[in-house]
């Protein structure tokens, strides 16, 4: 059983372990507990996200805790705490609310009730304190005011259909936001988490147009008038406005419907500083801590028991327009019916590009699981006559190819970026002579690891093969090409002949 902190402290001993404490925690021993171990180390906890720095800052003003934070997806957070265990360099984490059961089943995570705990409305929270949301996330459109006129701003989901606007709502498949956008859509359809059809029509429906943009809608893109609409979470659209310019986009909530999420905390069940954690957990509840996130444009929690600033209050949005959205009722529910949503949506982007691959077929490769939001990946492949010198192939990734192609897989870059940056490939892909598939990588996120699941089809997990480093190879199930720019490890392969 794993041994927690004991804290011996004026004399009396108090175990600070994984019992989950409310209104009567002994504050003032957590307090010291914490500043004892003098730091907190935390994953996906950026200054820029939401405002964190403000409460990094007040942490280490008030308790001397000093902080370091590796950002990461929220997947890559739960692996990381899985994989690590005894050998945690974390000890807390923030995460999409999806993952805040997902942690708990895995067994990852440690119970903590802040003394606001009862302030917290139900659907927030885990009843064991494992997990409860910090702020809400609530899908909203950004609108660029220069690009689409006033009388034109779609005000509801079914106002989209009837623009000239392109709508951007990014990445279904690796992207809570993007995911959350179909749901949200599906609710003011009269959907849910069990029926997302509406939603996925209305997405159709704009790719059968040409109005689903390519573009993803982050800063970057809304800076450079790459979006027109955007769906994102509220707490970003509001945040992007401020920092481009809050006079060129609008942001609002779709009055016809949409989904309220958020983010929680996680402490993890191995932290070497747990009781930081803990300390950080209750001051992120606390009046100060939720107002440094209303600071960041994030919705807290605790919204109704809190009194803003006046300042801070005008970086929100106004309470009415919250008053048609409603929280996701059936998680399990949803984690299945999400899996269809990037399918759906992804086959909606190939109409939306007219890419015909392979005689006009496609034939989609849909992630293990949207929820997972996993690292992914450009695979493209490109027809023999395409222009590129040949390599014969019969089968990629269980798609049955009809014609020679060569696979050109690029280690460590983003797929977005991929779609972005790689012009004379996608030229292919644009002229219909080539496809390119979004591929969802296996955990841990490294080549060694991945390379080795490629050649073999044998995944890290269970080849057993998953540090950096050299080790002898699995003999593979079968085998395939591989180019000759590749580690030394790579090339224990043989290509296949003939």
């Amino acid at each position: 059983m794993k041994q927690f902190f004991l804290a011996s402290l004026l004399g009396s001993s108090i175990a600070l372990c994984t019992t989950a404490m409310a209104a009567d925690t002994d504050l003032k021993a957590l307090e010291d507990a914490a500043r004892k171990e003098g730091v907190v180390n935390s994953v996906g906890m950026p200054d820029a996200w939401a405002n964190w720095k403000g409460t990094w800052d007040d942490l280490a003003k008030k308790y001397g805790l000093k902080h370091i934070d590796t950002d990461m997806s929220s997947a890559q957070e739960v692996a990381k705490f899985e994989a690590e265990k005894d050998n945690a360099s974390a000890d807390i984490g923030d995460v999409g609310a999806a993952f805040g059961p997902i942690a708990v089943t895995k067994g990852v995570t440690q119970p903590y009730k802040p003394s606001t705990w009862a302030q917290i409305p139900d659907w927030a929270k885990d009843k064991d304190g494992h997990w409860a949301l910090a702020y809400t996330g609530t899908i909203a459109f950004i609108i660029n005011k220069q690009l689409v006129k006033e009388q034109d701003m779609p005000k509801t989901w079914h106002d989209l259909e009837k623009g000239k606007y392109k709508v951007a709502i990014g990445d279904v498949g690796t992207a809570a936001q993007a995911a959350n956008g179909v749901l949200a859509a599906a609710i003011a359809y009269k959907g849910d988490e069990k029926n997302i059809e509406p939603g996925l029509q209305l997405f159709t429906k704009l790719a059968q147009q040409k109005r689903l943009s390519l573009a993803n809608p982050t800063i970057q893109t809304l800076e450079k008038g790459e979006i027109e609409v955007g769906v994102v979470w509220d707490f970003n659209g509001l945040s992007y406005r401020q920092q481009i310019d809050p006079k060129r986009f609008e942001v609002l909530i779709p009055s016809d419907g949409s989904v309220i999420s958020g983010y929680t905390t996680i402490i993890n069940k191995y932290a070497k500083n747990p009781n930081a954690a803990k300390l950080t957990r209750e001051y992120i509840f606390s009046d100060a801590g939720q107002i440094n996130l209303a600071e960041g444009h994030a919705r807290p929690i605790r919204a109704e028991h809190l009194k803003l600033p006046a300042e801070v209050q005008a970086k929100l949005l106004p309470n009415e327009q919250y008053k048609a959205v409603q929280p996701i009722k059936d998680a399990p529910a949803w984690e299945a019916t999400s899996k269809k949503a990037a399918t759906a949506v992804a086959g909606a982007s190939d109409h939306r590009d007219g890419v015909k691959p392979f005689g006009g077929v496609r034939q989609p490769l849909p992630p293990r699981s949207l929820a997972s939001q996993l690292p992914q990946g450009p695979v493209y492949a490109v027809p023999v006559g395409a222009g590129l010198p040949a390599m014969r192939s019969a089968t990629i990734f269980g798609v049955p190819m009809n014609h020679n192609v060569i696979l050109v897989l690029l280690d460590g870059l983003n797929h977005q970026v991929a779609h972005h940056a790689m012009g004379h490939l996608h030229a292919y892909v644009e002229a219909d002579r080539a496809a390119l598939y979004r591929v969802e990588c296996e955990l841990p996120s490294l080549s060694r690891p991945l390379y080795e699941c490629i050649l073999t089809g044998v995944a890290p997990i269970d080849s057993g093969i998953v540090p950096q480093q050299r080790q002898p190879p699995v003999q593979p199930a079968q085998r395939v090409s591989t180019t000759p720019a590749k580690p030394a490890w790579a090339r224990q392969r043989r290509p296949i002949t003939g």
